[in-house]
């Protein structure tokens, strides 16, 4: 659910993109580092390059996830990252 949810996001209409964001906030902490790292982080950031109204609520999930320590590392270039050969965001 969440791979696909990640996947179309930023398509999506405003409810689905607010319900993914509820789910991500609820039940982030439980997805495995890489997953975050390849997957979660560079579809919600690319999410932020286009702008919008989910952006207040974007923001505080990216700081979340990005306090992993295994995601910092990842934060120079997210786009060069093999997150495509895991998700389509």
């Amino acid at each position: 659910m969440v791979c696909a949810g990640l996947d179309g996001f930023t398509q999506s209409s405003e409810y689905d993109k607010a319900s993914l964001l509820r789910m991500l906030k609820e039940s982030g902490s439980l997805f495995p580092p890489e997953f975050v790292s390849y997957c979660v982080l560079p579809c919600l950031t690319s999410t932020l390059e286009l702008g919008g109204a989910s952006a207040a609520t974007i923001v505080p999930l990216v700081l979340q996830f990005g306090q992993n320590s295994h995601t910092q590392r990842l934060w120079l270039d997210h786009r060069c990252t093999p997150h495509q050969a895991l998700c389509k965001c």
